[in-house]
């Protein structure tokens, strides 16, 4: 992979992205989450579905120009429709509600309803993160697995993320999918024509499966077996249910060519550390990073944090230009 200027990036995205219907603000939200991604790494949320997204755009399957509404405030907690609006969109002002609110109460929760996917979740974590707070974030998502001991693809890989700050350490960056495996990056081995590790997922007949084609065809397995399907279970009640959205497998797939919202759910929580504890926390928290740094390793290596390699990245992109594939490059006619 080569590395690109990010000016010359997003020019190139603000060219191609003229030509749809979005506002300011939504192009702003969709360039800033996509980016984000690939600066960090993350290659599989990152530009290489940029041009999946603009295909749904242009076919109408987002209501472009309307703002996600507030439909339930309260001192503790809100609850939203996102109205079928880009996902990342909706999702930052979700965060952003949450981020406000917390200021004051310390501790403020947002739920979503009428969603579409909102890509990499860490990015909702580190707005909360850039204004000193924690941010956690976590969404249902179209079937993809099954219920543990079952044959029946019900569940989604249902995402979670958390983003702590330190002081001069960090930020702590944790987003994992209940899935053994996110399902993007089975599709980045389909777009590569790569195999995938066994163990990943099995097909329509329940075999295990190396075959991508079969995988996304079949279904991918929970991590940690019974535990990883509890936990999708629990984000797909509290994000799903509780949000009013859809839930198991009446989640509306984004791959579809149908322009109906996928209805995905999403849960987002602030918490304030200088309200709930006191900036005390933020030492604390660098003085844990260093406690883990210095233990010790097998390979006599130094210990990573969760997200420390998406930070690490993240800074070599602000200095020597972001890192991208081939595929996401070709898709965007990136010279």
């Amino acid at each position: 992979m080569k590395r690109y200027n990010e000016e010359q990036v997003k020019k190139c995205l603000l060219e191609i992205l003229a030509n749809t219907p979005l506002n300011a603000s939504e192009v702003d939200a969709f360039i800033n989450v996509l980016i984000t991604s690939d600066k960090c790494g993350v290659y599989t949320h990152g530009l290489s579905v940029f041009k999946s997204h603009v295909d749904r755009i242009k076919r109408g399957g987002y209501n472009m120009g309307v703002s996600p509404r507030i439909e339930k405030e309260t001192a503790a907690f809100m609850t939203v429709d996102a109205r079928n609006t880009l996902g990342m969109y909706s999702a930052i002002f979700c965060m952003k509600q949450a981020i406000e609110h917390a200021r004051e109460s310390g501790i403020y929760s947002v739920l979503c309803k009428n969603c579409n996917t909102y890509g990499p979740a860490f990015y909702y974590t580190k707005m909360a993160i850039d204004q000193h707070m924690i941010g956690i974030t976590f969404c249902n998502s179209p079937s993809a697995m099954a219920p543990w001991g079952g044959y029946d693809k019900m569940l989604g890989t249902n995402p979670l993320a958390v983003g702590i700050p330190g002081l001069n350490k960090g930020p702590i960056l944790f987003d994992m999918a209940t899935s053994i495996v996110a399902k993007s990056k089975i599709n980045e081995a389909r777009k590569n024509g790569e195999n995938i590790p066994e163990g990943w997922a099995i097909d329509l007949e329940g075999n295990s499966t190396t075959d991508p084609v079969a995988a996304i065809n079949g279904m991918i397995l929970p991590m940690a077996g019974a535990k990883g399907y509890g936990l999708a279970m629990v984000i797909d009640i509290i994000a799903g249910v509780l949000s009013g959205a859809a839930y198991l497998n009446h989640i509306e797939r984004f791959y579809s060519k149908t322009n109906d919202c996928m209805n995905v759910g999403q849960y987002f929580m602030v918490i304030n550390p200088s309200i709930v504890m006191s900036t005390e926390f933020y030492k604390k928290v660098d003085m844990y990073i260093e406690e883990i740094h210095a233990s010790k390793h097998k390979m006599r290596q130094k210990v990573l944090y969760p997200g420390e390699r998406k930070n690490i990245e993240y800074k070599l992109s602000e200095v020597s230009g972001i890192s991208l594939t081939d595929f996401a490059v070709d898709s965007i006619n990136l010279m």
